[in-house]
């Protein structure tokens, strides 16, 4: 197999690109809804300026403390305990690990797609 070295650095310039340009729509988003609303809570809002809709999503995001959870789960209510998801998901290293037909019935209630594949590209310096 043979790859032009102009496909690979023209990857890393859009790498570097890209991550320049998160960086900078990270900063001027932070910029603009800190402007047009500096006290802001948790909501949606829209604002309208010189013709164009703004629309602002605040959320919190919430962890749970799986060991703090633990220890007062049986204190909690009801009420309490359902708010809490038990999400499953699969351990590949423990799937993987099994023979065909020990995963059969597992095999049925799961369905797999082709990732997006990763890519690290670095330069390797002559020095040594």
């Amino acid at each position: 197999m043979s790859i032009e070295i102009g496909i690979i650095n023209e990857w890393i310039e859009a790498k570097k690109k890209l991550d320049e340009y998160k960086k900078l729509e990270s900063e001027l988003r932070m910029s603009i809804l800190t402007t047009v609303w500096p006290n802001s809570h948790e909501g949606i809002f829209k604002k309208e300026i010189e013709g164009i809709e703004i629309k602002g999503t605040f959320e919190n995001s919430a962890k749970i403390d799986v060991a703090e959870l633990e220890q007062l789960e049986e204190s909690m209510t009801e009420d309490e305990l359902v708010c809490i998801k038990y999400k499953p998901s699969l351990s590949m290293t423990k799937y993987k690990a099994l023979a065909d037909e020990e995963r059969e019935t597992l095999d049925e209630c799961i369905s797999f797609k082709p990732a997006m594949p990763t890519l690290s590209i670095k330069e390797i310096n002559d020095e040594g």
